[in-house]
């Protein structure tokens, strides 16, 4: 009897154990350095990083510090895909030129002062306004999640 309880206890505990295995962790973080920081640490992955919802104002806070980011990237041969808001004309034109670089662009119905980054198991939100204010989720299914709701933008966001 006893032996007939713990045969059928053990799928159940066998799935508790991989529920404690799937770590979750949230950050907070401020500024731009550390923006760009967390990006550099995405080349690691050696996977496509996603960015949405970027708007005209990120470069403004970013400056030269996200040039040495790209060049890291393009030396690493990294795929980055943006679909920026609409008012960023700019910094498309520059973006469109680099290597192993996709951009698309947002209706202005959808501009905001928050995008959001998709690298491996992580989920990175930027809110651009001073100061720059980041949160971080380190979350496989959360992260699977955002990479579909990127796929269904990108089919929806204007090529340019």
């Amino acid at each position: 009897m006893q032996r007939e309880q713990l045969k059928d206890a053990i799928p159940t505990i066998r799935l508790l154990q991989q529920s404690s295995l799937k770590e979750s962790t949230f950050h907070e973080y401020k500024g731009a350095d550390a923006l760009v920081n967390i990006l550099t640490r995405f080349l690691d992955y050696h996977e496509p990083i996603l960015a949405w919802g970027v708007p005209k104002t990120a470069y403004f806070f970013l400056k030269n510090k996200i040039e040495h980011f790209h060049a890291e990237r393009l030396k690493r041969k990294v795929l980055m895909m943006h679909i920026y808001n609409s008012t960023a004309y700019e910094r498309i034109k520059v973006l469109k030129k680099l290597p192993y670089t996709k951009v698309r662009i947002l209706p202005e119905l959808y501009d905001s002062e928050v995008a959001t980054n998709v690298c491996a198991d992580e989920v990175v939100f930027v809110l651009f306004k001073a100061p720059v204010t980041i949160f971080l989720i380190k979350n496989k299914e959360m992260a699977d999640a955002y990479k579909r709701y990127f796929e269904l933008l990108w089919k929806n966001a204007k090529k340019v």
